[in-house]
C-alpha cells in the first residue's frame, strides 16, 4: 500500500546548507514562517505563491487559501495540470455535473478528453448502463483511442487542434446554412463539416437531453477553453448539457474553497486576480507553498516546475512523503496526515459535501493539513486563525458558501485561446490513472499493472514510416532545450500528429509540457 511506503515521512524536515536533518515541530513551523516573512519583507506579496493538490480536504484548501490572502497574495491554484486559463472570467462556480444518476438516462453522450473508464469509473458505470439497457448512443472525441466497456458509434482520435476542429465541424453541421451568431463568424468561418460530423450533429439533434462531458485531457488541452467554448455552442443549438469532471477528487471542493487566483472562498471575486499554476512557474516566484503534490510529477511542465522552485528563495512543502527531488528544491518539508489519518470534507461533481473522520492515527509526527496551516498562520500574526477543530473550520467555509451570491465575470467565449495553423508533431501527456497523485504511484500492486503506460515515445504506424522509425529504435525527444531520450513503441491507437509520451512517471518528470510542440531525432 502507498501508505507504507519507504518515502512516507514522519518527522518535519529542515534544510541547513546542502544538509537535512529532523526537527521539532515547532523549529520547522518558525523557520517556515521566518522564510516567508523573509520573502514578504524583501520582495512583497505578489512573490508569494501557492500550488494545492486537488487531492486536499475542502478545509485544507480552504486555509491555505486564506493564509495566502492574508499574506496579501491571490497566488494560489490547484489546477496544476491545466494549461489554458483564457476561459477564467466565464467559468460556473465550479465545474461538474447536474446529476450522477441522470447519466443512466442519457440517450446519447459525447466524451471530449476524457479516458472516462479509467479516470472517473463510477460515472463510466452509468453511461455503461445508458448504452448496454437505455440503447444509449456514444462518441469520443480523444487525443488518444482509449478502452472502454460498451459500444461507441464514433470515435475520433485527433491531435489537440484537430479535437477543436471536430467540434467546429459539429457546430457548423448544426447550423446547417442558417446564420452564425456574430462572435462566432470569425471562428467558424472557414470550417466545413465531414461526414462524420455532420451524423454526430444530427444524433445530437434528434435526441435532446444528450450530455457533452469533458474529461481530464480536455482540461489539460492547450485549447481547453475553445473545446469548453465549442461545447456550449453545440449544447446550445441541440439541448444538450455540458459536464466538466475536474481532475483530483477534491476539484470541485478546491473551487468552493477559493483554491484558484481570480476568486474568493464560495466564488467571490477578488480585486485583482493573481497567478494561476502555470504563471506562478513561469515568472519564478521567490517564495511557494506546496501542499499536498508533487509538482515535479503534478504540474503541466515538471521541467519548468522543478527549475522554478529550485531558484525560489523559500519553499515550504507539506507532503506525506519525501522525495530526492523534492530535497533538492524545499527548504522545509512538513509530515501531512493522508486522508485516512484526518477528518475533512470532499465536494463531488453534483457540488455535494461529503464528510469523514480519519479512521487511523496518523504515522509517526504527521500532522492534518488544517492544524499546520492554522498554526503557521498563527506564527505569521495572522487574524482569523482561531478554529479548534476541523469542523469549526467547515463551518466557517460554508457560511462564505452560503452567503456568496455567485455570478460568472465578463468575457466572450471566442477570446479563448485557440489553435494556429501549424505543423509538426505535438506531444500527447496523458497521466494514467494509476499515476495521479502521490498516494497511488507509492501502490505498487497498481504499479504492475499492464495498462499502466511505460516512459516511451508511442507513435502509430503512419507516423513511424513518415519518420523512418521502427519499435525499438531510440530517439532524442525534445521540447525546447528540454531533451529526453526514449524507446520508440508502435501504437495505432496514437493519433496522427502526435506521439504519445506519458506524464507523471519517473522518466519523464523533468520533461516539458504535456501537451504541446515536439520533435523527435531518430540516435
Amino acid at each position: 500500500l502507498g501508505l507504507h511506503s519507504p518515502q512516507r515521512l514522519s518527522r518535519p524536515l529542515m534544510r541547513k546548507g546542502d544538509q537535512w536533518h529532523e526537527a521539532s515541530w515547532p523549529e520547522a513551523l518558525a523557520a517556515a514562517a521566518e522564510g516567508l516573512q523573509a520573502v514578504l519583507k524583501e520582495y512583497g506579496p505578489a512573490q508569494l505563491g501557492a500550488l494545492l493538490a486537488p487531492t486536499l480536504t475542502i478545509e485544507e484548501l480552504y486555509l491555505a487559501q486564506k493564509l495566502m490572502r492574508s499574506l496579501g497574495s491571490d497566488n494560489v491554484d490547484h489546477r496544476l495540470r491545466q494549461w489554458d486559463f483564457t476561459a477564467d472570467a466565464s467559468l460556473p462556480l465550479h465545474p461538474g455535473l447536474a446529476s450522477i444518476a441522470a447519466l443512466e438516462k442519457v440517450p446519447a453522450f459525447v466524451l471530449i478528453g476524457s479516458n472516462l473508464r479509467k479516470d472517473q469509473p463510477l460515472l463510466n458505470t452509468r453511461l455503461r448502463r445508458a448504452v448496454i439497457k437505455g440503447g444509449a448512443v456514444g462518441y469520443a472525441i480523444n487525443a488518444y483511442e482509449y478502452d472502454f466497456n460498451y459500444p461507441l458509434r464514433g470515435v475520433m482520435v485527433r491531435d489537440p487542434a484537430g479535437m477543436v476542429a471536430e467540434l467546429a465541424g459539429i457546430a457548423v453541421a448544426l447550423f446547417d446554412g442558417a446564420a452564425v451568431p456574430a462572435q462566432w463568424t470569425a471562428r467558424l468561418a472557414s470550417v466545413a463539416a465531414t461526414p462524420g460530423q455532420k451524423e454526430l450533429a444530427a444524433t445530437l439533434r434528434k435526441h435532446p437531453g444528450a450530455v457533452l462531458l469533458l474529461g481530464d485531457q480536455a482540461m489539460a488541452s492547450p485549447y481547453y477553453g475553445a473545446l469548453r467554448a465549442l461545447a456550449g455552442l453545440i449544447a446550445g443549438q441541440t439541448g444538450a448539457t455540458v459536464g466538466e469532471l475536474s481532475a483530483g477528487g477534491n476539484g470541485v471542493g478546491a473551487w468552493l474553497a477559493g483554491a484558484v487566483p481570480h476568486r474568493r472562498a464560495g466564488g467571490g471575486h477578488p480585486h485583482q486576480s493573481g497567478l494561476n499554476a502555470r504563471a506562478m512557474l513561469e515568472q519564478h516566484l521567490q517564495a511557494y507553498v506546496v501542499a499536498g503534490c508533487e509538482p515535479e510529477f503534478d504540474c503541466a511542465d515538471g521541467a519548468a516546475a522543478l527549475v522554478a522552485l529550485d531558484a525560489a528563495q523559500c519553499v515550504v512543502v507539506l507532503s506525506s512523503f519525501v522525495t530526492d527531488a523534492m530535497r533538492g528544491y524545499a527548504d522545509i518539508i512538513l509530515p501531512l496526515a493522508t486522508f485516512t489519518e484526518t477528518g475533512g470534507s470532499y465536494v463531488n461533481v453534483e457540488g455535494r459535501w461529503q464528510s469523514f473522520e480519519g479512521a487511523l492515527k496518523p504515522l509517526g509526527e504527521a500532522r492534518p493539513g488544517w492544524k499546520i496551516l492554522r498554526v503557521l498562520a498563527n506564527l505569521l500574526d495572522l487574524p482569523g486563525f482561531e478554529q479548534d477543530d476541523v469542523a469549526a473550520v467547515r463551518a466557517e467555509l460554508q457560511t462564505s458558501v452560503d452567503a456568496s451570491e455567485f455570478s460568472p465575470g465578463a468575457g466572450e467565449a471566442t477570446e479563448v485561446a485557440w489553435p494556429a495553423l501549424a505543423s509538426g508533431l505535438t506531444r500527447v501527456g496523458d497521466v494514467s490513472c494509476y499515476r495521479a497523485d502521490a498516494l497511488v504511484r507509492r501502490a505498487g500492486a497498481l504499479q504492475q499493472r499492464a495498462d499502466n503506460p511505460a516512459a516511451a515515445a508511442y507513435i502509430n504506424d503512419a507516423e513511424a514510416a513518415r519518420l523512418g522509425l521502427a519499435a525499438g529504435d531510440r530517439v532524442r525527444a525534445s521540447q525546447g532545450e528540454v531533451v529526453l531520450e526514449l524507446v520508440v513503441a508502435r501504437d495505432g491507437r496514437v493519433a496522427d500528429g502526435t506521439v504519445r509520451i506519458p506524464a507523471a512517471l519517473e522518466a519523464t518528470q523533468a520533461f516539458g509540457p504535456a501537451y504541446g510542440p515536439l520533435s523527435l531525432e531518430r540516435i
